[in-house]
């Protein structure tokens, strides 16, 4: 056997130390960044946003796992830098399998715009939710949707009443629906709506309801149209946002449907304990694009718009993820089999 030549480079072998060092530090940026619930941070500031923004995050951790690997070939080539190398290549490595599991995770909820279960609804209930936005002028979009479903219940957030009732009227659907009362004090004010087909013969929901939530209790079930508080407060956690969220919620109980902006992820602390009830979009295999903001890719938005229901009363068959012309967020149209 020859023997080697003399000055020629030997392969340099990786520190233990270093490997070790870099697969624990992967570890940790990996459970902060992907399951912050299991440390108990899922409310705290910044890790209650970063659950919305899943596929955003795994992108992001993509690219940081690719940059610290290729620095950590570049100092390979140093001797004295070989546990810094070690460290870098092996967390590098570490957080993009990280990464990528949850990154598949998340596609297999589905990345359509449109998700069927391929059942036949023998008694259809369509609902359609929507938050069109504050200062948006036009719920055509809206409407169309509703229309092309056969909507039998329209859930708005952010919306104006009399906006709504001229917007119906014009379709010839003025007299279809009965409105939900108003939610606060002024009835001009932009305000959460539940509109359900006079046909289903709505009436009051008894007993008080949560801030935001309209409702009406219906020959075919229970219906509530809600809008969370968004994690947006100036404080180490979200508090009000946790709180608003677990009552929508709690909304959803038997022969129930709740619809509408959660403002939260089926990946948040406080929406993965459901109440018993499914996550329709999930279900129908639709619920891994993002719902907001509409001006970002749906593959990297947040999933914050849902429909929570219980399984035992309906089955989700069908549903659709529409653009909202004049707003931040995609709507939701889900066609349900009405169990008895």
């Amino acid at each position: 056997m020859p023997s080697p030549r003399r000055g020629a480079p030997r392969p340099r072998r990786l520190s233990r130390l270093g490997v070790r060092a870099g697969l624990v530090a992967a570890l940790i940026a990996a459970a902060l960044l992907f399951v912050p619930n299991l440390l108990g941070l899922g409310t705290v500031t910044g890790f209650a946003q970063l659950a919305a923004l899943r596929a955003a995050t795994v992108l992001a951790a993509l690219l940081a796992a690719a940059g610290a690997t290729a620095l950590g070939a570049a100092l390979l080539r140093r001797r004295r830098q070989l546990r810094w190398a070690s460290a870098l290549l092996a967390g590098g490595v570490g957080l993009a399998v990280f990464a990528a599991a949850v990154g598949a995770a998340v596609a297999a909820r589905g990345m359509g715009r449109t998700g069927a279960t391929g059942a036949v609804a023998r008694e259809r209930l369509v609902v359609v939710d929507a938050n069109v936005l504050l200062s948006n002028r036009s719920y055509g979009s809206v409407i169309a949707a509703a229309r092309r479903a056969g909507a039998d219940a329209i859930a708005l957030q952010e919306a104006h009443r009399g906006q709504l009732e001229r917007e119906l009227a014009a379709v010839g659907l003025g007299a279809e629906f009965a409105l939900s009362a108003p939610t606060g004090q002024d009835p001009d004010a932009p305000d959460t709506i539940l509109a359900v087909r006079r046909g289903l013969h709505p009436r009051a929901v008894e007993g008080p309801l949560p801030t935001a939530a309209a409702g009406f209790a219906t020959d075919a079930g229970t219906l509530f149209s809600i809008h969370t508080a968004a994690p947006v407060e100036r404080a180490p956690v979200q508090r009000a946002w946790a709180r608003t969220v677990r009552a929508a919620v709690g909304l959803c109980a038997a022969g129930t449907i709740v619809a509408g902006d959660f403002n939260a992820s089926v990946d948040s602390a406080v929406l993965r304990e459901r109440n018993g009830c499914a996550d329709a979009g999930t279900r129908l295999r639709m619920g891994g694009l993002g719902s907001w903001p509409a001006d970002l890719p749906a593959a990297l938005g947040a999933r914050i718009d849902h429909q929570l229901y219980d399984g035992r009363a309906f089955a989700a068959v069908s549903g659709e993820l529409f653009d909202i012309a004049g707003s931040d967020h995609r709507g939701l149209a889900i066609v349900y089999d009405r169990r008895g």
